[in-house]
């Protein structure tokens, strides 16, 4: 959670996010709170909340025209050094999560893949992929190092999956329509 969000500020902009945050000089009336299982939805959009292996919640966004999955802090967040026990936790926590989640679909993903993981890095990316279909882009974020450059594991496994690494803040990146 970034408190700089705040810049969005305008009438028509409803801050959604995980009760946890406090986000300080915007109009209640332009916040909502959410637990994980809940939604909120208005003429435009729903949003479901979902758990998180970490801080916050992970956030499943449906509009008319697109879709998109922010896994916020969910992730199989496998520490080397760190007790078997507590890795082990931390796995079995990712995979209910994963569970839960298997066969749905989405058109865009943000998803960890965190370089301070080390060889872990996309042991999380690789479990979502199997469990949660993404049509148009699978984004990394929480890098924390090093620039994501997807293994030949990765790339041969999930050739279909169109997977954008931004390079700097401010990149874009415009997705193609498959359909044609």
């Amino acid at each position: 959670f970034n408190p700089e969000i705040r810049k969005f500020a305008a009438e028509n902009v409803m801050y959604v996010m995980h009760r946890d945050c406090i986000l300080t000089g915007v109009s209640e009336d332009h916040v909502c709170l959410m637990d994980v299982g809940g939604t909120f939805s208005d003429s435009r959009l729903c949003i479901e909340m979902g758990a998180s292996t970490d801080a916050g919640g992970s956030f499943w966004i449906r509009h008319p025209e697109t879709s998109i999955f922010h896994a916020g802090d969910l992730n199989w967040w496998h520490w080397f050094g760190d007790p078997e026990n507590a890795n082990r936790e931390a796995r079995d926590a990712y995979f209910r999560e994963i569970e839960r989640v298997s066969g749905r679909s989405t058109d865009i993903a943000f998803f960890p893949v965190d370089a301070r993981q080390e060889a872990a890095r996309e042991w999380g990316a690789e479990a979502f992929l199997e469990a949660v279909e993404v049509k148009k882009a699978f984004v990394p974020m929480h890098a924390f190092g090093t620039r994501w450059n997807p293994s030949c594991h990765f790339r041969w496994r999930f050739r279909d999956v169109p997977v954008w690494v931004p390079c700097q803040n401010g990149d874009s990146y415009i997705v193609e329509d498959q359909t044609e």
